[in-house]
């Protein structure tokens, strides 16, 4: 049995470091790509809980104002009937 010529084992070695270089390039990609989606979905996240957070608190305004407009409502009748009785 003849050894592989020189060459042959140089472009092997080559062939490897290249092989490997990509596999880390991928990973690296791979690894960003799910930060980037990690990001975004946190920012969707932060930004659904401002806008329900915005939503409750417009809900609960909105129901104060109605107690509020209820509570003025009674009053005023309360004067009326007063003012019909003297």
């Amino acid at each position: 049995m003849s050894c592989p010529a020189p060459e042959f084992d140089v472009m092997i070695r080559r062939i490897a470091r290249l092989q490997e270089s990509r596999r880390r390039w991928m990973v690296a990609f791979v690894l960003a790509c799910a930060c980037a989606l990690f990001f975004l979905v946190g920012a969707g996240l932060l930004a659904f809980g401002q806008r329900f957070g915005e939503h409750e608190r417009l809900l609960m305004e909105q129901q104060r104002f109605q107690a509020q407009l209820r509570a003025n409502q009674a009053q005023t009748q309360q004067f009326a009937l007063e003012k019909q009785q003297l």
